[in-house]
């Protein structure tokens, strides 16, 4: 990621929406096994935030250094696909071509972008990947950021430039049926590579361990007691600050837990409104209902990331609809109040949270 996003990757390291509340963290050190015989933490930075990896295993110090190489070389190879920082990237260079003709793209892309499109078309538009040239309009994309919202005109003018229907997508042949046609996946990479770095670990003959990127996480087996793991949900205040204070904790075995809130990339205007980074595409502005924050639990990280974007530009009452007819996902909505508490609103299958 380029220097001047450091204000961005720091907003986004402390205000990240999903903490691990293990109790014994802070007292690992990257790569070597403390008290507990076989438990080992590994850390690093990817995509504008921080990953954190906790597993246990019959492991050296040298083993997980190792591992921790491939670890950060796999995730520079992610970047390297689906960044809209990096100019290099596939994305990137998508992006940048002005072509209409039908190109072929790597298989992940591809596998990525599938995805993607599924959840545009399960929530009606409510989650694109296109939408690109809004969010750098909003200032949360790589053109930097901005201190006032654009103009009414400044967004109908761009959303000419954005829709999903302008793209079509076969068997990894990509077309743009407008030269301006621009993707953006960030609202489902960290999620993407939090399964990667999961197959990883498995491929490696790690079973239990805990993957986060940014926030989204996904749980692997248990504990060597065999408890489940807790996942903390962090409570979508402003100030918040990763483990601070906590809507509940989630107790989860082999599943992956994903959060979307307004809380976690914003700016304010002179006048004292708090735009969102979260854009709703068919409107071509940060939404604007009382949703703070989403929390999806899926099989798939990448899935779950994707669906709480969607779901929170959705809100409530047409998310929870949704939820009802996907097998195998659970959706808490947490709303903020107007005396600035919070409402929680789950699906009939989501799991009790404790406090």
């Amino acid at each position: 990621m380029p220097r001047n996003q450091s204000k961005r990757i720091q907003w986004l390291f402390f205000g990240i929406t999903i903490v691990l509340v293990c109790l014994g963290w802070r007292h690992l050190f990257r790569g070597q096994a403390q008290n507990t015989p076989g438990q080992y933490v590994l850390s690093g930075q990817t995509m504008g935030t921080t990953y954190s990896i906790r597993f246990f295993a019959h492991h050296s110090a040298a083993q997980s250094a190792e591992l921790q190489q491939q670890v950060d070389a796999e995730l520079l190879r992610i970047n390297h696909i689906l960044s809209t920082y990096d100019p290099e990237s596939e994305i990137s260079s998508f992006n940048r071509s002005a072509s209409t003709n039908v190109i072929s793209i790597g298989p992940e892309l591809a596998t990525v972008l599938a995805l993607a499109l599924d959840i545009a078309e399960k929530t009606g538009g409510a989650f694109d990947p296109t939408v690109a040239p809004l969010v750098n309009l909003w200032g949360f994309g790589p053109n930097g950021r901005i201190s006032e919202p654009p103009s009414d005109k400044a967004v109908r003018d761009v959303m000419r430039h954005c829709g999903r229907q302008h793209l079509s997508f076969r068997d990894a042949q990509l077309r743009k049926a407008i030269p301006t046609l621009q993707l953006d996946l960030a609202a489902i990479a960290k999620g993407y590579g939090v399964d990667t770095i999961a197959a990883l670990l498995r491929t490696s003959g790690i079973s239990n361990a805990v993957v986060e990127i940014g926030g989204e996480t996904l749980a692997m087996g248990t504990k060597p007691n065999g408890a489940p793991w807790r996942i903390g949900i962090q409570k979508p205040r402003f100030d918040a600050v990763a483990g601070d204070a906590l809507a509940g904790i989630l107790e989860i075995t082999d599943r992956a837990v994903a959060t979307s809130g307004d809380y976690q990339n914003f700016f304010t205007d002179a006048r004292g409104n708090t735009y969102s980074h979260i854009l709703d595409p068919r409107t071509g502005r940060p939404v604007g209902h009382a949703t703070a924050a989403v929390t999806v639990i899926a099989p798939q990280c990448a899935l779950a990331d994707a669906l709480a974007t969607g779901l929170y530009v959705m809100g409530p009452e047409e998310g929870l609809a949704l939820i009802e007819t996907l097998p195998d996902v659970e959706a808490l909505y947490i709303l903020r109040n107007p005396d600035g508490t919070f409402t929680q609103r789950a699906g009939a299958t989501f799991p009790t949270i404790t406090p």
